[in-house]
């Protein structure tokens, strides 16, 4: 799973667009007109929102966007703003998805530097977990199966994936946290390290010759890392206190504890930026 949620502001839309959302389109949220221009002649994957009531920006935000690939992407601006020059990318999402990975081992081996505020979930649509929460920049890992099996998702339903373990990663920028605003650069994400700051590092299994106090400790952080996961454990502790422990009582070279989801990852935003679309698309470690 690439590129999973892709949404564009621009100042422009062509006369011919804006007319066809002018006469068919109904106010929405914070716009004066939106349409979804797949259920038009144009049967464009486009829900087009038209005037902003505070800005009069004009918001583009694509349906299915991980089946598109860019070319698609790029005609379809095209189309509605006469060009790229001035289209800003107002939120982007990547995301990579995990076969045959447990969530809880994700999630719980799932460390971001710097992150001040996370959040953990358990409903009937799964295990969720935001190591990293903010308007700007989110971390979600999540277990896509039951997720979509609970909204009767056809795909999430078929025999062969109904059957398998299958976990989500998904980094969301918005806003300010957009590091490569220009929608006519896109293509510069290819480079970008959407798991900046995230790491993976795993508890190592408690010696026999560490003294009492030492044993004590080890054990006491492992249960609290079973229980909320090393991103809120960590929250327990002064950042000099952490640093001991993560130096002690934790492997923290990646590949020792998950597949290399950073490579995946990035592999999986260059496919859809290239336009190669995998289907089905999970990345197997």
């Amino acid at each position: 799973m690439p590129i999973d949620k892709l949404i564009l502001l621009t100042d422009h839309v062509e006369n011919q667009i804006y007319k066809l959302v002018k006469s068919n389109g109904y106010p929405k949220g914070k716009y004066r007109r939106f349409l979804d221009l797949e259920k038009t002649d144009l049967e464009l994957p486009v829900l087009l929102y038209c005037g902003g009531v505070f800005t009069g920006v004009n918001k583009i935000e694509f349906k299915g966007v991980s089946k598109l690939g860019s070319r698609r992407a790029f005609q379809c601006v095209d189309l509605i703003c006469g060009g790229q020059d001035d289209v800003i990318i107002h939120r982007i999402d990547a995301a990579i998805d995990l076969v045959n990975v447990d969530v809880w081992q994700v999630a719980q081996s799932c460390r971001v530097k710097n992150a001040q505020s996370s959040k953990f979930y358990r409903s009937r649509h799964g295990m969720s977990s935001y190591p990293r929460v903010s308007y700007e920049h989110t971390v979600l890992i999540y277990e896509w199966v039951k997720r979509h099996l609970s909204k009767g998702d056809l795909l999430a339903n078929s025999h062969f994936i109904k059957n398998e373990d299958v976990t989500r990663m998904e980094v969301q920028l918005c806003g300010r946290g957009i590091p490569i605003p220009e929608f006519m650069s896109i293509h510069d994400y290819g480079s970008y390290d959407f798991l900046e700051n995230v790491s993976f590092v795993k508890l190592v299994p408690i010696r026999k010759n560490l003294r009492p106090r030492d044993r004590l400790a080890a054990e006491r952080l492992q249960t609290i890392v079973q229980e909320l996961g090393v991103q809120n454990a960590a929250k327990k502790f002064s950042p000099a206190q952490w640093a001991y422990l993560r130096n002690k009582f934790f492997n923290t070279h990646s590949e020792n504890v998950l597949p290399d989801v950073k490579s995946l990852m990035q592999k999986s935003v260059c496919d859809w930026l290239e336009n190669r679309i995998r289907f089905p698309r999970f990345s197997r470690p």
